[in-house]
């Protein structure tokens, strides 16, 4: 450490020779120790940047060269790596989780409104044995059809209801999509899935995963 300090206060003065002959000295001294990887790799880009002020240029390649081979062996790098690797796998199994929980939800939320319309159909069929029993049966037309009228009546005010709430038309489209989105919003709420966490989710692994590739790339 003494012959790298000796070569970075000689670099500062401008003593490019001199910071050479310091930085050759702590090479030989720890001469590939592999313990040493981190500080080797000082000690070649260090020395690599004074040949290239002389403009000694195979010998400030060579040198660079040494500097990424040390760095690959070097603890820092090694730990980095591995602690990369690691957030990497754990980030992307718990979003791997969650997309398959949220596709299983989407799933779900798009045949609701097969089920919706069923029951709609189970309603008129219920609703017209109703009017049909009073009509023919328990009472008579001048009763039922006042309330006929009302019945059908009521779709105006349920079209005008949706239009106010989602300013779109009433029609069987934006009814269904409605549909879709209100369940699965509930699913999701349900399963605690929150769509914006996802996507921070998503961006922090293609963050670690290019660090990653740009470790290995080195």
């Amino acid at each position: 450490l003494k012959l790298k300090d000796a070569g970075n206060a000689a670099f500062k003065a401008g003593e490019t020779i001199k910071a050479i002959k310091f930085y050759t000295a702590a090479l030989k001294l720890i001469d590939g120790d592999a313990a040493e990887a981190d500080l080797a790799t000082t000690l070649h880009s260090n020395r690599s940047q004074m040949h290239l002020n002389k403009q000694e240029w195979p010998e400030a390649l060579a040198d660079a060269e040494a500097a990424r081979a040390a760095l690959f062996t070097s603890a820092g790098y090694t730990t980095r790596r591995a602690a990369l690797i690691g957030q990497l796998a754990e980030r992307r199994k718990t979003l791997t989780l969650l997309q398959h929980e949220r596709a299983e939800c989407d799933v779900v939320a798009e045949k609701r409104p097969n089920q919706a319309a069923w029951g709609g159909l189970a309603y008129l069929v219920a609703q017209n044995a109703v009017l049909f029993n009073w009509t023919f049966f328990a009472f008579d037309w001048n009763l039922v059809e006042p309330i006929t009228y009302l019945l059908g009546y009521s779709v105006v005010w349920l079209a005008s209801a949706c239009y106010f709430k989602t300013r779109q038309d009433f029609t069987y489209d934006n009814l269904r999509q409605m549909i879709v989105d209100k369940e699965r919003a509930r699913l999701y709420a349900k399963a605690r899935i929150d769509v914006d966490e996802m996507a921070r989710l998503a961006a922090e692994v293609d963050r670690l995963d290019e660090s990653v590739k740009n470790l290995s790339n080195l």
